[in-house]
C-alpha cells in the first residue's frame, strides 16, 4: 500500500468519533446488513430489515419468542441490549388498548414495536388516525375532536379524490372530521321519521318516536327483544349501532338486571376483564352515593353478582383498585394469565 493510502487510512480513524463516542477505525469497525443478521442470529433472533444505512438507524428485530421492536445496530452491538419486552422494558398492545378505552376509544393495530412507531387508534366519535404511543401516553387524543388537526387545500383535494370526486372550496372540516361525503349519494340530504322506522324494521325492531326533527335529534327505539332505548338517527343509519343492552354477553343478564350488567374493560375472547374500582366501591360516599345509604347497598350488589357470574362463565375477574397504580397493576395480571412475558 502507498504512503498516501496509509495517510489516507489513518486520516479515518482519527476522527471524533473516538473522542465522543468511543468508537475506533472506521474500516476495522465495518458495519452492514450482515453483520446485524448475524448478530441477531448469536441471540437466538432475527433482524427483519433488509437495508443498513449506518449505525443509528433503525433496524426492525425478532427474538426467539416472536417479539418484534425496532433499535439500531450500535444499541444492540454496543450497548448489549436485546428485546425490550422480554427485558420488561416495553409496553404491550394490550397496554395500548387499555389507553385507548380510558379516552373512550379503540387502538386498532395488533402489534406494538415501539413508543415511536405509529399505531392506528379510533376515538368514540370514528376518527381514525395513526399517532405513536409516545404522543398518547403524554396526553394527546384524537386532533380531529380538538380541532387542531393540520387542515389545507391540498388535504382537501387528497380526500376528494381519494373518492373519487373534486374539491370545489377551501373548507373540509365537515368531510375531514366527521368521514362524511355526498349526501344524495348516502341518502343522507333530508330524513323523516319514516326513514327512522323503515331502518328499525330491517333490523327486526320498531322507531317508536312520533316527531323527528334533525339526524342528530334522540329517538326511541325497541329491538326485537323488546328493549327500549334512546339514540339518534345519525348514530343507527351511519355508525350501524344498534341496541346496547343485546351487546351485552348473557351470562350477564339475570332476572335481577335484565338489561344486562357492565364490565369495565371486558376481553371476553381472552377470558378475563377488568373493573377498575373508585372509592366509592369500597366505602359510602354521600356524592356518589346521592345521599341515601342503599344505593351503596345496591352497587355492593352488583358487584357480587358480577363476580358470581364471571366465576361461573370462566372469565378471569380482576380489579383495579383507586389506591394502586393501573400502569403497575394491569401489567402484573395480564403477566399472571399469561398473556404477556
Amino acid at each position: 500500500m502507498g504512503l498516501g493510502k496509509e495517510r489516507e487510512k489513518f486520516a479515518l480513524c482519527f476522527t471524533t468519533d473516538l473522542k465522543d463516542s468511543g468508537h475506533w477505525c472506521r474500516i476495522c469497525n465495518y458495519n452492514n446488513i450482515e453483520v446485524a443478521k448475524a448478530l441477531a442470529r448469536t441471540r437466538d433472533g432475527e433482524c427483519l430489515s433488509s437495508e443498513y444505512f449506518d449505525n443509528k438507524s433503525p433496524l426492525q428485530w425478532k427474538c426467539v419468542k416472536g417479539h418484534i421492536w425496532t433499535a439500531n445496530l450500535n444499541k444492540i452491538k454496543d450497548y448489549n441490549q436485546w428485546c425490550p419486552t422480554c427485558d420488561g422494558r416495553n409496553p404491550t398492545i394490550f397496554d395500548m388498548k387499555i389507553l385507548a378505552q380510558k379516552n373512550n376509544g379503540e387502538c386498532l393495530s395488533d402489534q406494538y414495536y415501539d413508543a415511536h412507531t405509529k399505531l392506528l387508534w379510533r376515538c368514540k366519535n370514528f376518527h381514525i388516525w395513526e399517532a405513536p404511543p409516545l404522543t398518547i401516553l403524554r396526553g394527546s387524543w384524537c386532533q380531529y375532536c380538538a380541532g387542531t388537526a393540520k387542515l389545507d387545500i391540498e388535504i382537501a383535494n387528497q380526500i376528494a379524490l381519494s373518492r373519487q370526486g373534486q374539491c370545489l372550496s377551501s373548507s373540509l372540516s365537515s368531510i375531514k372530521h366527521s368521514d362524511t361525503w355526498c349526501p344524495y349519494c348516502a341518502s343522507m340530504a333530508k330524513h323523516t321519521l319514516d326513514d327512522a322506522k323503515q331502518i328499525a324494521l330491517t333490523r327486526g325492531g320498531r322507531c317508536l318516536s312520533t316527531e323527528y326533527k334533525n339526524n342528530k335529534s334522540p329517538l326511541l327505539w325497541i329491538c326485537k327483544n323488546r328493549h327500549k332505548w334512546y339514540a339518534k338517527f345519525d348514530n343507527i343509519v351511519n355508525k350501524c349501532s344498534w341496541c346496547p343492552y343485546c351487546s351485552i354477553p348473557d351470562f350477564l343478564k339475570i332476572p335481577e338486571h335484565s338489561m344486562g350488567l357492565q364490565l369495565d374493560i371486558p376481553y371476553y375472547h381472552y377470558g378475563f376483564a377488568i373493573e377498575v374500582q373508585g372509592e366509592q366501591h369500597d366505602k359510602y360516599i354521600e356524592f356518589f352515593h346521592r345521599g341515601n345509604l342503599n344505593n351503596f347497598i345496591r352497587q355492593q350488589e352488583r358487584n357480587q353478582f358480577k363476580k358470581e357470574l364471571c366465576e361461573e362463565n370462566c372469565i378471569n375477574l380482576k380489579y383495579v383498585w383507586y389506591y394502586k397504580d393501573p400502569h403497575i397493576v394491569i401489567p402484573e395480571y395480564l403477566r399472571e394469565l399469561g398473556l404477556i412475558e
